[in-house]
């Protein structure tokens, strides 16, 4: 009896970490509908938007191999051209504050270290990292396509969440050059 109650509670366990653990993409879309249409819309406003003078606010960064997935920088501050930038195999030490699309602030982190081309990143960080030499500071709008997607990560940050990054570009801890 203790064996057949035991399997029964084990089975139950399993199949409620699997439904929890289960994430349809289709069943967010439905879910998270009005914030996903609020993004794009937000999106589509920071790519148009303008300094007083009509100049574009945000500059469009891209990897050549990859022009789909980009982000827009603000530069704050002068650039420092006469300064290393990362490479995709860099360890960078930034100091940043992640926002989303509604000024909520999600991270704020200094000291953080990371390996460019690590896969606990999203795609738009590395492509925002590249874009600045050691001492520049920049504002990078990520979508959320090469952002947290259509999942979220987890941790208070929804599907389909634009992201806004502050960042500095403090060093470059492991700066590796390739033959």
């Amino acid at each position: 009896m203790r064996k057949i109650l035991y399997k029964i509670f084990v089975t139950l366990l399993v199949g409620t970490c699997c439904v929890a653990c289960y994430n349809d993409d289709d069943t967010n879309e439905k879910i998270y509908k009005e914030w996903r249409e609020f993004n794009a819309q937000w999106l589509v406003e920071q790519m148009t938007r303008t300094n007083p003078d009509g100049t574009p606010y945000y500059s469009t960064c891209a990897l050549p191999t990859d022009p789909q997935s980009f982000v827009l920088m603000h530069r704050i501050g002068e650039e420092h051209s006469e300064n290393l930038t990362p490479l995709f195999t860099s360890t960078t030490k930034v100091n940043y504050t992640l926002t989303l699309a509604n000024d909520s602030v999600m991270d704020q982190t200094a000291g953080f270290v990371s390996q460019l081309n690590s896969t606990n990143l999203i795609a738009g960080w590395s492509i925002a990292i590249m874009q600045l030499h050691v001492g520049d500071s920049a504002q990078f709008v990520v979508p959320y396509g090469i952002g947290y997607g259509a999942s979220g990560n987890g941790f208070g940050i929804d599907p389909y969440s634009n992201l806004v990054f502050n960042i500095k570009l403090v060093d470059i801890e492991a700066y590796e050059v390739r033959p």
